[in-house]
């Protein structure tokens, strides 16, 4: 599979193999993903057959982790995506790899997946919708948004945010207090 441009044959052979390898209710949200990606994509002009392939593969091990870590599907994905389909932009794998913690220095399409998994029409928590119109207005504020509410959400139920959150919550902190622009940043 080439990552200069991704036939459809091979994005409908991946999504052949994702609806077998997935469970029902994990496809439907790899596919509420898809949509929001794209629509964002649209928006902030991404590449739109790399938003296809990171959404598609974002949760490929969601139900076949090899680890008991609700974090490690995501490498491990990322890992296939390189290893078993030739896959070499480093944009897609670490779209793939970081799409549940976010890092520090995301790129535009890094933070379009996180965004859209962590806020697709299927996710129904208080506030979802204020951040989902969020996302199409203001990518930057949006993903220092999720971040910061999630941070807080793991402290007050004992969990730690884990180095990549915490970098990826300072990194948009500064770049918002210096005004940077979206576009120069992400």
């Amino acid at each position: 599979m080439r990552t200069d441009y991704i036939p459809e044959t091979d994005i409908a052979r991946l999504d052949a193999v994702l609806r077998v390898r997935l469970k029902p209710e994990r496809y439907a949200h790899t596919q509420r993903v898809l949509d929001m990606a794209l629509e964002m994509g649209r928006i902030y002009g991404e590449d739109p057959e790399k938003i296809r392939l990171a959404a598609l593969f974002h949760d490929y091990c969601k139900d076949s982790s090899k680890e008991n870590n609700a974090l490690a599907h995501a490498g491990e994905a990322a890992d296939i995506l390189k290893n078993e389909y030739g896959v070499t932009d480093e944009d897609v794998l670490n779209a793939v790899r970081y799409h549940t913690t976010g890092r520090k220095d995301m790129s535009r399409l890094e933070l379009i997946i996180f965004l859209a998994d962590t806020l697709e029409t299927g996710r129904t928590y208080a506030g979802a919708d204020r951040l989902r119109s969020l996302a199409y207005t203001d990518l930057y504020a949006c993903g220092l948004a999720v971040l910061t509410e999630l941070k807080v959400y793991l402290d007050q139920n004992g969990f730690e945010m884990g180095r990549d959150g915490d970098e990826a919550i300072a990194w948009l902190r500064e770049a918002r207090t210096e005004g940077t622009s979206n576009e120069k940043n992400i």
